[in-house]
């Protein structure tokens, strides 16, 4: 019964897109053979997992619409290709719904429902991977819905996560890039990067879960996205990472830098949150050309926070400034 209610919302969640096109920009490996799962072909496989451990390097392994309820564990460099996104669906339990363990490997187009993983497994899991495609893909309910540990230069591209513990984990990665992503309602951190250097999350939606947020690291860039309606929208514990051209709204905090050095704030709009920005233990961070709402003077816009005298443990009132505040939002309205 619970499944049943569990299948229903993903229904009513994703549905309506249907009427919208479907992403149909993915072609067929014509390099490798084309193994088929469900469907009516006489020598269809019925488990996707049966068909990769039968596949070799370069297929592509072709799933029909329908509920898969499998854990799938990916070795092999191949595509897994769905029929629609909202109606191929796997449904995992326990263990990771998808365990990525090899190189350049392609996934698109899939519904993974989590309902039944435990921590700390996830939707989609890569380790120690490169090149890995995700693309078109809804992940939802699960402790974490895409986590990357110790993985590189792998792409997440136009896929919605949401309903998760953690939206999106990193843990020892680099150079891995999220675009054009919607990651909300996540009980913790929408996204958390974790020791993980040289990251891009570009043109995402971040909205809805207790921390948009979190950089724990060096040179990560989060550029043009709308960060909102968190409870805190952006954590930054690292240096040298960039945050720019963001809309960052309507959070009890919208930025907050604890022990954080030479990072780097500009052109992002700051408005409707209860406190725009702070910083606790921080120097030579970079604030210039944000939109501060309420603020109207063409001169230096302060920002409140402290530095911590560790000897005694006194929290001294201190200053930053954006020294060139935006009179208008960046890119001329929100």
């Amino acid at each position: 019964m619970k499944r049943a209610i569990v299948v229903g919302i993903i229904f009513t969640i994703v549905m309506p897109a249907i009427a919208t096109n479907e992403t149909n920009s993915f072609r067929l490996n014509e390099n490798g053979r084309i193994l088929y799962v469900g469907g009516s072909g006489p020598n269809n496989y019925t488990k996707i997992q049966d068909a990769i451990d039968n596949a070799s390097d370069g297929d592509t392994v072709f799933v029909y619409s329908g509920i898969y309820h499998e854990n799938i564990f990916v070795n092999k460099s191949i595509d897994i290709v769905g029929e629609y996104r909202y109606k191929t669906i796997i449904m995992a339990d326990e263990r990771d719904a998808i365990n990525v363990t090899i190189c350049n490997v392609n996934i698109t187009r899939f519904t993974i429902v989590g309902e039944g993983i435990k921590w700390p497994c996830a939707g989609i899991k890569l380790f120690k991977t490169k090149g890995i495609s995700i693309s078109d893909c809804d992940i939802y309910f699960s402790p974490i819905g895409v986590y990357v540990y110790a993985s590189n230069t792998n792409r997440v591209e136009n896929c919605d996560i949401g309903k998760n513990s953690c939206g999106i984990m990193l843990n020892l990665s680099e150079e891995n890039s999220f675009v054009d992503c919607e990651i909300h309602h996540s009980l913790e951190e929408g996204c958390y990067l974790s020791a993980s250097n040289r990251n891009i999350l570009s043109g995402c939606n971040i909205y809805e879960n207790d921390i948009g947020v979190i950089i724990a690291g060096r040179k990560n860039i989060l550029s043009q996205c709308n960060i909102t309606d968190n409870k805190i929208g952006i954590n930054i514990i690292g240096y040298s990472n960039e945050v720019k051209k963001c809309n960052i709204c309507r959070s009890l905090f919208g930025i907050e830098l604890l022990v954080a050095f030479k990072n780097i704030i500009t052109n992002n709009n700051f408005y409707e949150n209860e406190l725009n920005a702070f910083f606790s233990n921080t120097a030579f961070n970079i604030w210039l050309h944000n939109y501060w709402q309420g603020w109207v003077l063409p001169i230096p816009k302060p920002i409140f926070g402290f530095l911590v005298w560790s000897f005694r443990e006194i929290a001294i009132p201190w200053l930053n400034f954006d020294w060139m505040p935006r009179m208008m939002p960046y890119g001329g309205g929100r």
